[in-house]
């Protein structure tokens, strides 16, 4: 994330894709839910990217584009499948993508710094 431009050190602001494909390898009722666990200076959060719900043996896309605020540095960062109905061995990942945006900054003046803050396009 820090070759895109994400810096840790005071607030910050990104956004992030996310795809995960996934083959179930027999035909449940599965529940699953892509989730995000972060941890900063401030706080721990749990953030539901998507959610899947069907009695399907057909292939699987969760998926979401989303931004992600913070303050400080970032302690711990996770991204977990939560299921039920199936084993985590009935199910196998396919592909997995995941990528920050690069970090956008406006135009500097000769006596201005870079902003702390920044936003994505």
């Amino acid at each position: 994330m820090a070759r895109c431009g994400w810096s840790f050190t005071n607030s910050w602001y990104g956004r992030f894709d996310i795809s995960l494909w996934l083959k179930p390898i027999y035909k449940y009722k599965l529940g699953l839910e892509l989730v995000f666990f972060i941890e900063d200076q401030a706080k721990k959060r749990t953030i539901i990217l998507d959610q899947y719900s069907s009695f399907s043996p057909q292939d699987i896309l969760l998926t979401r584009s989303t931004s992600l605020t913070g303050r400080g540095k970032l302690k711990n960062l996770e991204i977990r499948l939560q299921y039920q109905g199936c084993e985590k061995e009935d199910i196998i990942l396919d592909y997995l993508h995941f990528k920050p945006a690069r970090q956008v900054y406006p135009q500097a003046t000769r006596n201005r710094e870079r902003p702390r803050i920044v936003r994505a396009v």
